[in-house]
């Protein structure tokens, strides 16, 4: 045991909790996303959705929990893109 010499240890203070931050979905944007709101060749509502910056054309990735059909669309308005034209030709 050491000798504090009488006095009492300091007491530590405790952080204040940090504010919750509500976390984000991959299947539930906060936000309208680019593409379809439901699949294409199934119809189902349950998709994945990421945001791609490639060397080519800003774009967002979906793909179907049900079907797992896959598809890329432009971020800027929705439009159906091929794979090249987001990732570049020399992948």
């Amino acid at each position: 045991m050491v000798d504090t010499g009488g006095a009492a240890a300091p007491r530590r203070r405790r952080k204040a909790p940090a504010p919750d931050v509500p976390l984000g979905s991959l299947s539930q944007p906060r936000t309208a996303a680019p593409g379809p709101a439901s699949c294409p060749d199934c119809a189902s509502s349950s998709l994945t959705r990421l945001s791609v910056s490639g060397s080519g054309v800003p774009a967002v990735f979906l793909s179907c929990h049900d079907c797992e059909r896959t598809g890329w669309y432009a971020a800027a308005d929705g439009r159906p893109l091929d794979r090249d034209s987001v990732l570049g030709s020399d992948t």
